[in-house]
C-alpha cells in the first residue's frame, strides 16, 4: 500500500512520515504534497492507496481534496483525516465523505498506526482485486505482443506497457520459455529472480513464456541464476523496442512446433498451405499472422456465417465494414480477440489487416474513439462523475481510463471537468 502525506507544514509531513512504523506494517510513502491540488496531480503518477490529509491547507483544504478524489478515483483510495480543531463541522463532514479516521494534532504514533493497520486488513480484498486487474492487462499486453499487434508501433507498444505497470526507469527485460511443465517452470523462475522483479506468464503459440523486468543492476545475475536452473531465458535489454526480438530468440523453434500443432487437423477451412505460410512468417519475425492460436482457449470459433476466404474474398472492404462496426459498437466491450474471430483471423493479422485498410492501429483506433466521447461527455456535462463515464466509454478499470485520458489529451479528465466548469479547483 502507497501512502501520500498531504500537510501545508513541512515540520508536520516530517512528523508523520517519522511516526510512521513503514517496514512493520509494510507499506511505502508515495510522496508529499502541500495542499489539496498538490495531493490531486500526484494521486495517479504515485498510485497512492491512502491519503493522510490535514484540513486547513490554502489553495484546496483537505475536505475538499477528498471530495474531488472521491470523484475522479473513487472508492479505490482511502483517507485519514488529521486536525488541530476538534469542529463538529470539520467532523461531520469527513463522516459524510466516509473517511477511514478523523485524527486530532498532536497525532499519537501508536494510534496513527493502529488506525493504518485497521485500514491496511480492511483494503485487503480491493487490493487483490486491483492487483489481479493490473496482471490481466500485463498478461494481454505481452499475448498482443506475440501475436503481432504492435508491430511497427513501437510508441504504441511502450505506452501500454508503462500503463500496465512493466515499464520503469533502470529496469532491464528479458523473456523466458517455461514449457514443457509451465508450473514447475514458473516456481523455479520465481526462486532464480530478486525481489521485485516483476514477471508475466502466459500460454500461448503452444508455449509457455514469461516475460520478465527487473532492476538493470540485477540483470546478469539474474540470468546466471535462471540459466543454471535449466530455463532458457534470452540475454536482458534496456530498451522494451528489443522484446520481438527477443522472443524469436527464445521461443523461435517451441513457436514454430506449437504453429504447426494447432494447424493440424483444422476443421475451419484454412491449407496446408497456410499453415506453412504461418510457420514462414515464425522464422522471418513476423508475428502478425494468419494461423497462430486466437487465443489460449484455442481457434476460431467464429461469429461470422462467412470467413473472408470463402465468402469475402476483398479483405480491405471486410476491414472497412469491421471499421463501420466498432465505430457504431465502440462503447461495448469489444476484445480483439472476439473480432478477429469474426474474420477467422489471428489478432496480430486482424490488426495488420485493419492498419493496411485505415492507416491507424486498432488499439489507438478504438481508444481514441472511446477517448473523444469521453472529453465530449465531460465538456458538456462536467457534473458528470468520472467513474460513471470510464463505464458510458467501456471502461471497468478506472485506474486504466485515467492513463489512457491522460495519453490523449495531454490532461487529467479531473482537469477537463474543472476547464469545462471554467471555475478554479480550490
Amino acid at each position: 500500500m502507497n501512502v501520500l502525506i498531504v500537510d501545508d507544514q513541512r515540520l508536520s509531513r516530517s512528523r508523520l512520515i517519522q511516526l510512521v512504523d513503514w517496514q512493520g506494517l509494510g507499506i511505502k510513502l508515495a510522496g508529499e504534497a502541500a495542499n489539496g491540488q498538490e495531493a490531486l496531480e500526484k494521486i495517479g503518477d504515485t498510485d497512492a492507496d491512502l491519503i493522510l490529509t490535514d484540513v486547513r491547507m490554502p489553495i484546496m483544504n483537505g475536505l475538499l481534496l477528498i471530495e474531488k478524489a472521491r470523484e475522479q478515483y473513487g472508492d479505490d483510495i482511502g483517507f485519514i483525516v488529521t486536525s488541530g480543531y476538534d469542529e463538529f463541522e470539520y467532523v461531520r463532514q469527513s463522516l459524510r465523505l466516509t473517511v477511514a479516521d478523523y485524527l486530532l494534532k498532536p497525532v499519537d504514533g501508536g494510534e496513527l498506526n493502529a488506525v493504518l493497520s485497521r485500514i491496511i486488513e480492511a483494503r485487503r480484498e480491493q487490493t487483490a482485486r486491483q492487483e489481479a486487474q493490473l496482471r490481466h492487462r500485463q498478461e494481454q499486453w505481452l499475448y498482443y505482443v506475440v501475436e503481432g499487434v504492435f508491430e511497427g508501433d513501437t510508441a504504441l507498444m511502450e505506452a501500454e506497457a508503462a500503463d500496465a505497470g512493466f515499464v520503469e526507469a533502470g529496469r532491464a527485460y528479458a523473456v523466458a520459455a517455461l514449457e514443457p511443465d509451465a508450473g514447475l517452470g514458473a516456481d523455479v523462475l520465481a526462486s532464480a529472480l530478486p525481489a521485485g522483479a516483476v514477471r508475466i506468464v502466459i500460454r500461448t503459440r503452444g508455449a509457455w513464456l514469461a516475460a520478465i523486468a527487473l532492476p538493470a543492476g540485477k540483470a546478469d545475475d539474474a540470468g546466471s541464476r535462471c540459466r543454471a536452473a535449466g530455463l532458457t531465458i534470452s540475454s536482458f535489454e534496456d530498451k522494451l523496442a528489443e522484446w520481438p526480438r527477443l522472443i524469436r530468440g527464445t521461443i523461435g523453434r517451441t513457436a514454430e512446433d506449437g504453429v504447426r500443432r494447432s494447424t493440424d487437423g483444422r476443421t475451419d477451412g484454412q491449407t496446408g498451405e497456410q499453415a506453412d505460410d504461418v510457420v514462414a512468417g515464425t522464422r522471418s519475425g513476423s508475428f502478425a499472422n494468419r494461423g497462430t492460436e486466437a487465443d489460449s482457449d484455442g481457434g476460431y470459433g467464429g461469429i461470422g456465417a462467412e470467413r473472408p476466404d470463402a465468402g469475402m474474398p476483398d479483405i480491405r472492404q471486410a476491414m472497412l465494414e469491421m471499421k463501420a462496426y466498432i465505430d457504431v459498437h465502440f462503447r461495448e466491450s469489444l476484445t480483439l480477440t472476439e473480432l478477429a474471430k469474426r474474420l477467422y483471423i489471428s489478432p496480430g493479422y486482424f490488426c495488420s489487416l485493419f492498419r493496411q485498410a485505415t492507416g491507424v492501429n486498432y488499439l489507438e483506433y478504438i481508444a481514441s474513439l472511446r477517448m473523444d466521447f469521453a472529453k465530449r461527455l465531460l465538456t458538456e456535462d462536467p457534473s458528470r462523475r468520472i467513474n460513471e463515464v470510464a463505464e458510458l466509454c467501456g471502461y471497468q478499470d478506472l485506474k486504466y481510463f485515467r492513463k489512457l485520458f491522460k495519453r490523449h489529451h495531454g490532461m487529467t479528465p479531473m482537469k477537463l471537468k474543472e476547464e469545462a466548469q471554467g471555475g478554479s479547483p480550490a
